[in-house]
């Protein structure tokens, strides 16, 4: 009688066992994505003091001054990041008071204010053409600096976000 319980426990479970792997199922699902165009920052013109003497402070508006602009996928969420902006163009020769102005529309008239700083972060949505604009200005201060032209770059990132 154990014997026959025995094999019968074991025919169960070898039933069961098969039975389970019949009852297996699966699922798919389909990988997907759009893939945004590049993004691409131009400078437009340069923030441009002209002539400038030995001893002397002269400031560009941001309205007149250096001009970025941005291209990208329409309507898109961006950050903008002051990724360099000089403090100096040579030795006794100041960089400082930075301004910003940022807009969808490529005139700075109606434009936002803003103040750039090395590291600083500016978010913003691209016009539905893709394109934003960036205008910056600043404070030069000379103070006995070595003649001649002198010239630093300015650096924007820009990323999706």
């Amino acid at each position: 009688m154990l014997l026959r319980s025995l094999a019968a426990l074991t025919m169960l479970t070898a039933a069961s066992a098969g039975s389970a792997a019949h009852a297996q199922s699966s699922g798919s699902a389909v990988v997907q994505l759009t893939l945004l165009p590049s993004l691409t920052v131009t400078g437009t013109q340069d923030l441009e003091f002209g002539t400038v003497a030995g001893f002397s402070s002269t400031t560009v508006l941001a309205r007149d001054g250096g001009r970025f602009t941005i291209q990208g996928q329409s309507n898109a969420p961006v950050v903008i990041e002051m990724t360099q902006l000089p403090s100096s163009l040579a030795p006794n020769l100041a960089l400082g008071a930075w301004t910003g102005l940022h807009n969808r529309s490529p005139g700075p008239g109606s434009a936002t204010a803003f103040a750039p700083a090395p590291g600083a972060a500016l978010s913003a949505v691209l016009h539905n053409n893709g394109r934003y604009f960036i205008w910056l200005g600043a404070t030069l201060t000379a103070t006995g600096a070595p003649l001649g032209p002198h010239s630093a770059p300015i650096v924007i990132t820009v990323g999706y976000n």
